[in-house]
């Protein structure tokens, strides 16, 4: 006998999972599972669509238990915050600005070169107006 799992919960695990390398994290969580583990700190680390689903979600980079975060995590992680707010906003200057001194600060870190790369392109070819900030991933 041999057993699976199905579903639409399963398929977004496996998305999700396939884009950890992407953001240069280890694991992933959707906005689902960190609505159920509140005393972790978690980084949002993008707004997607995946393959299958119209309706984005929102994957964040569990980082701990929000207690055991030292000054200088939580630091970088208001910087980043503050970063992907003016991204959002299409606010390109202070977006980039915020992650270029985060890169700097860790330049192995590759979420903030995707966003540096993102946003190169954002600057080439403007998004439309009613852009949502949502990146479609398009591999599994």
């Amino acid at each position: 006998m041999s057993y699976t799992v199905l579903g639409d919960a399963v398929n977004l695990a496996s998305r999700l999972e396939g884009a950890a390398k992407q953001y240069g994290v280890e694991i992933v969580i959707s906005e689902y599972t960190r609505e159920l583990v509140p005393e972790y700190a978690c980084r949002e680390l993008d707004r997607v669509r995946v393959k299958g689903r119209t309706q984005p979600v929102v994957m964040f980079e569990p980082l701990g238990l929000a207690s055991d975060l030292d000054a200088e995590q939580n630091a970088e992680l208001i910087e980043y915050e503050e970063a992907l707010r003016a991204y959002r906003r299409q606010d390109w200057n202070p977006a980039e600005a915020g992650f270029q001194r985060l890169r700097e600060r860790q330049p192995d870190h590759r979420l903030y070169a995707l966003y540096l790369e993102r946003l190169a392109t954002l600057r080439a070819e403007p998004p439309p107006v009613d852009w949502d900030g949502v990146f479609n991933l398009e591999t599994k």
